[in-house]
């Protein structure tokens, strides 16, 4: 399965409500596929590039930062723009479908876990 496909595969893993961060999904491929740098910032990356190529049928504000904010914008340095809006349209759409943000637009709540579940055998794509 080629990468934009699995970023996909396991983005859709993700139930409503809850989030994953770039780092997680970058863990969860390098589960999948065996590849990687051992530190996860190249796949975190990869999943991060990726991620952002997808529309509106992609879940993309389940995927966030470590610290549950959205990201948008290139991985080169100072181009990308933290959302800070907890009303901000992907945070809405989150909201919406039972996640929770506070006042700064961070996910509440743990972490979906999907390296974890994929390693176990929960999460199958």
């Amino acid at each position: 399965m080629a990468k934009k496909e699995l970023v996909v595969a396991l983005g859709e893993q993700i139930p409503p409500g809850q989030w994953e961060s770039y780092g997680g999904l970058g863990a969860a491929m390098k589960v999948l596929t065996g590849t990687g740098n051992g530190r996860g910032a190249a796949s975190a990356e990869d999943a991060a590039r990726l991620d952002g190529l997808w529309g509106e049928t992609y879940p993309w504000w389940r995927v966030r930062n470590a610290d549950g904010r959205l990201v948008f914008g290139g991985l080169e340095r100072g181009t990308k723009h933290v959302i800070t809006d907890p009303h901000d349209h992907g945070n809405r759409r989150f909201v919406a479908e039972g996640g929770r943000v506070d006042t700064t637009g961070r996910a509440l709540g743990p972490q979906f876990g999907l390296a974890a579940r994929v390693r176990s055998g929960a999460v199958d794509v």
